[in-house]
């Protein structure tokens, strides 16, 4: 069995890891409610990746990344932490980032090739 990983799987498991780094680069208390946020939404960001690249017919991944940057620009408004600035803009930036590497998806096609019987 051959099958071709894209490059948008992979872009978003690195977007979710950045979002989890977030919180260490701008040092924000590890307990803050902006970075649970940050750990937490990032983290979901990185398994539904991880869940595109294992399962290559797996095609719910791509909705909930959607619905996480949605959730994931809302946060500094849910949680309150627009007056973190770093954190805020880094979910301000991640999110739509994100959108236009799911938004590619349906343009780039998934190479699957099943074993056949002789």
């Amino acid at each position: 069995m051959t099958a071709r990983t894209r490059w948008q799987d992979v872009a978003a498991v690195v977007i979710g890891l950045a979002l989890v780094a977030a919180p260490l680069v701008f040092a924000t208390g590890l307990a803050a409610p902006e970075a649970i946020a940050a750990y937490f939404l990032g983290g979901l960001v990185v398994v539904a990746g991880l869940a595109n690249i294992a399962f290559p017919t797996f095609r719910h991944g791509e909705i909930a990344q959607v619905i996480l940057a949605v959730v994931i620009f809302a946060s500094p408004w849910a949680f309150a932490f627009t007056a973190v600035t770093g954190m805020a803009w880094a979910a301000w930036i991640v999110s739509p980032v994100l959108l236009v590497v799911v938004a590619t998806v349906t343009n780039s096609p998934r190479v699957i090739r099943y074993p056949t019987t002789t």
